[in-house]
């Protein structure tokens, strides 16, 4: 009886793994490979979007690749002509419900709130703040 029990949970824990698995290909398969454009930003439930994003800044182009690296691209208007095309490049990562950003020393994880093939919405706390962004793929 308790080889038997044993069995059947080894055998749930497995199945159970190997969903999780499965999930995780599949947002990877969402999110990697597609043009991000930020279209909406909330602080504390409040539209912040054109106050704090500029017309320069609200043309990036945020991309997700298979190997974990993110990239952010100035798109078509730079804030200032002498500035990278490419300004960011960080490491990205899914974690249970998160997704990770960070580059040497720095590190921040936001909520995923929705994850489709053509929106990814996630939140973050920052300094006492609730903010949420809203991406769009291109």
């Amino acid at each position: 009886m308790k080889k038997i029990i044993l069995l059947m949970s080894i055998t749930c824990f497995l199945a159970f793994s190997g969903c999780n698995r499965d999930k995780e290909d599949e947002r990877i398969g969402v999110i990697v490979g597609k043009n991000w454009k930020l279209t909406a930003a909330t602080e504390d439930g409040e539209d912040v979007y054109l106050e704090y994003y500029p017309a320069c800044e609200r043309d990036n182009i945020g991309k997700y690749f298979s190997d974990g690296t993110y990239q952010e691209d100035e798109g078509p208007t730079k804030c200032s002509p002498n500035d990278d095309q490419i300004f960011q490049t960080l490491k990205w990562k899914f974690n249970g419900d998160k997704l990770v950003l960070s580059e040497e020393g720095f590190s921040i994880e936001f909520t995923i709130v929705t994850l489709t093939r053509s929106t990814l919405k996630y939140q973050t706390r920052i300094d006492g703040s609730d903010y949420i962004f809203t991406f769009t793929a291109q």
